[in-house]
C-alpha cells in the first residue's frame, strides 16, 4: 500500500467484524483466525459455502472461469468485505473460483454459527446487508469494466484496488496472475506494465509491482475505480447505528 493509500486506504483489521462488534458482542469461541497465502483456493465454484472469510490483510479475487480455462476477476475483497454466505439461504455454493491473490489472515466462522447469529441478532442482518449491497456495485461495475473499457483501463483500476486493500506497499504478483484476473494474455500485461513504470505510475521487478503514483493511475483507469471507491468510502465513514436506524430495528432479520 502506498503512502497516500495508508492514509486514506482500507487496509487493517476486518471492518465488517468491527462493524457486528459495534452492535453486538462476539463469542471468541466462534472465530478462529488463519493465515492463507497466495493461490489458495477458498471455494472452488460450485462448492458449498460452509464457512464465512472475514479478511483482516489477506486480499481475494472472485473469479469466473471458462470452460477452457480463461478466466476473470469480477471481484476484489479485502478487510472491507466477507467471502461466504451473506444470509442464511439454505445450502448455498459458489458462483466462482474464490482465491488468495495476497497472504494475510482472515477470521473463519462456520456457516452454522454464522446463521445462528444472523437470526439471533437482527442488527447483524442490516449491517451485512449494508456491505452486501456494497460489493453488488463492486460486481456490476466489474462487469461493465470488463465489457466496455480497455485492458489499460482496466490494470490501472485493478491496481488501484489492490493498492487500497493490500497492507505492504508491494503486491506480489506475477504477470501471469495478473493475465488471469484482467481477463487478457501475458504478453499484454507485461506491455502495459511497462508503459505504466516508464510513465513513472509504478515500479515493477520480478514478481512484484509497487505503486509510485496513485495520480497518475488515476488519470488512466476509467469512471469504474472512482464509483466503487465512493460507495465503499461513504459505506466506512459511516456508524453501523444509523444504518439499524434507517432501517428500522429489527426490521432487516431474515
Amino acid at each position: 500500500m502506498s503512502a497516500e493509500s495508508a492514509q486514506g486506504g482500507l487496509g487493517g483489521s476486518s471492518r465488517v467484524l468491527k462493524s457486528i462488534g459495534a452492535v453486538t458482542t462476539l463469542e471468541p469461541s466462534i472465530l478462529s483466525l488463519v493465515k492463507l497465502r497466495q493461490g489458495d483456493v477458498l471455494f472452488e465454484k460450485g462448492e458449498e459455502l460452509d464457512r464465512v472469510y472475514f479478511p483482516h490483510t489477506l486480499v481475494a479475487s472472485m473469479l469466473v472461469v471458462a470452460e477452457n480455462g480463461d478466466s476473470v476477476d469480477v471481484g476484489t475483497v479485502g478487510c472491507e468485505g466477507l467471502l461466504g454466505p451473506y444470509v442464511p439461504n439454505g445450502r448455498q455454493t459458489s458462483s466462482t473460483r474464490q482465491i488468495v491473490q495476497v497472504t494475510g489472515t482472515a477470521t473463519v466462522v462456520t456457516r452454522d454459527d454464522w446463521v445462528h447469529l444472523l437470526q439471533s441478532e437482527p442488527d447483524v442482518h442490516t449491517i451485512v446487508g449494508a456491505y452486501r449491497d456494497a460489493f453488488m456495485t463492486q460486481v456490476i461495475q466489474s462487469v461493465a469494466c470488463n465489457a466496455l473499457h480497455t485492458s489499460e483501463e482496466r490494470f490501472a483500476r485493478w491496481l488501484l484496488m489492490m493498492d487500497d486493500r493490500a497492507p505492504s506497499e508491494e503486491i506480489a504478483l506475477t504477470h501471469e496472475v495478473i493475465g488471469k484476473m484482467l481477463g487478457v494474455r501475458r504478453p499484454t500485461v507485461t506491455l502495459i506494465a511497462g508503459a505504466f513504470q516508464r510513465a513513472g505510475f509504478i515500479v515493477t521487478t520480478r514478481g512484484r509491482i509497487q505503486i509510485a503514483s496513485r495520480e497518475g493511475l488515476s488519470s488512466v483507469t476509467c469512471e469504474c475505480y472512482g464509483i466503487v471507491k465512493t460507495t465503499y468510502d461513504a459505506l466506512l465513514r459511516s456508524e453501523p447505528s444509523d444504518w439499524v436506524a434507517q432501517t428500522g430495528r429489527g426490521s432487516s432479520a431474515p
